[in-house]
């Protein structure tokens, strides 16, 4: 699945689960509607805001502060089941519910793409080590190609990635991938493209070339400069194996 429509899964994801918890909240406390404060349900009707931004993200937690503020207006005050305010206190309380709920929805969301941000670090890390620690235990260089290969595709999520040994009739009509990565400026969200048709990743070391690892990938992806850093070590670990298993022999 695409990274667009996971995110658009998430995004619905968490909506159902935020609108729910404001369904339950509401429904507890009905009975009770008569002796809480509007303060009081509120701020319980903040909580499944969080939720659902924390899961869903942005526009999951602004859908569910909507929902809230309607459900707080037509069934927590005067008159029932109506959109009208008796008073203006109902009515700035319930301005304060939604700028409440937006604003915690905002926080949860932004804890959640931090927390997405580590884990994705983390991968990627674990990833660069497991290709360090096949070179540094001196493994059959087929199982280094093969395990490079696998990694940079699951890295960036891509159909394939083939390994060409220098020198490749091919390389010089392929993107470069330094030149996406040199493109990951701050101005530029510090995110890179790999574009769709192949995109050559050099392996080299020591000042030898032993070929490029190819990306494919059936639409453009996009990765963090950090993503592009830890697959230019990984090519780097693989022409260490390389130049390991030249000397041998």
């Amino acid at each position: 699945m695409s990274p667009a429509r996971l995110r658009a899964h998430g995004t619905a994801f968490g909506a159902v689960i935020g609108c729910a918890g404001v369904a339950l909240v509401t429904v507890a406390m009905l009975p009770l509607r008569d002796d809480l404060s509007n303060v009081v349900v509120a701020l319980l009707l903040v909580f499944p805001v969080l939720a659902g931004a924390f899961r869903g993200g942005r526009v999951a937690g602004v859908l569910t502060a909507v929902i809230a503020t309607l459900l707080f207006d037509v069934l927590f005050t005067h008159p029932y089941g109506s959109f009208r305010f008796a008073t203006r206190d109902d009515a700035a309380t319930a301005l304060a519910l939604l700028a409440l709920a937006v604003l915690a929805s905002e926080w949860a969301s932004r804890l959640r793409e931090a927390s997405r941000d580590a884990r994705l670090q983390r991968t990627a890390f674990e990833r660069l080590c497991r290709i360090v620690d096949l070179t540094a235990r001196e493994s059959d260089v087929e199982d280094v190609v093969s395990s490079a290969r696998a990694e940079i595709i699951g890295l960036f999520d891509l159909d394939d990635c083939l390994f060409e040994p220098a020198p490749s009739a091919n390389g010089s009509r392929r993107v470069d991938f330094d030149a996406a990565l040199a493109l990951a400026t701050p101005d530029a969200g510090g995110e890179i493209v790999i574009p769709p048709g192949g995109v050559a990743l050099a392996v080299r070391g020591r000042g030898r070339r032993y070929g490029c690892l190819v990306l494919y990938a059936r639409q453009p992806v996009r990765a963090t400069r950090l993503e592009g850093r830890v697959a230019v070590s990984i090519a780097e670990e693989l022409a260490l194996a390389l130049s390991m298993a030249s000397r041998i022999d």
